[in-house]
């Protein structure tokens, strides 16, 4: 009895350990839906969001769905990053990635707290200049990665930013 209680245990840590990443609240996650991430390029993005969350605070979530079944895109996004409640909620600094694969679109949001570093004409070039290219030639985790890094990079060099 003690063995399959024990054996019962073990399983259920796994699974919660694994699942994280991929639930829909939290420090950050992913949630790939349109199946164009490995485990491993997914385990690689979502050290990096870790590392910014626990460094710095901000929190990264990135979401893949196949498509937008006739909804436009900023509604879609807006709506998960409602319902996915990212970011630290007394400085609402929370990055959300959203890409629809056969939509063949994607769009940052970002949360009030971070405004000020990362403005909408910042992440629109991110998209435009950083991640569409990799896109194009099928490299999605090249894409996200990079657009993680650099918006990681802009928060570092301004967090006295963030939440003002």
């Amino acid at each position: 009895m003690k063995q399959v209680l024990f054996t019962l245990i073990i399983a259920v840590v796994v699974f919660v350990s694994c699942e994280s990443k991929k639930s829909l609240t939290g420090t950050g996650s992913i949630l790939d839906s349109a199946n164009i991430l490995t485990e491993r390029e997914e385990d690689s993005l979502f050290f990096l969001i870790q590392e910014l969350s626990n460094h710095t605070g901000p929190q990264v979530a990135i979401v893949t769905i196949d498509t937008l079944r006739g909804e436009k895109m900023e509604d879609y996004s807006l709506r998960t990053a409602e319902k996915m409640r990212i970011g630290r909620k007394t400085f609402d600094d929370g990055i959300l990635i959203t890409v629809a694969v056969k939509n063949k679109q994607m769009r940052i949001e970002v949360g009030r707290g971070l405004e000020k570093i990362i403005k909408d004409e910042v992440a629109n070039k991110i998209i435009i200049f950083d991640i569409a290219p990799r896109f194009k030639t099928g490299d999605f985790f090249g894409g996200l990665r990079i657009a993680v890094v650099k918006m990681t990079t802009l928060i570092e060099n301004d967090k006295k930013l963030i939440g003002n």
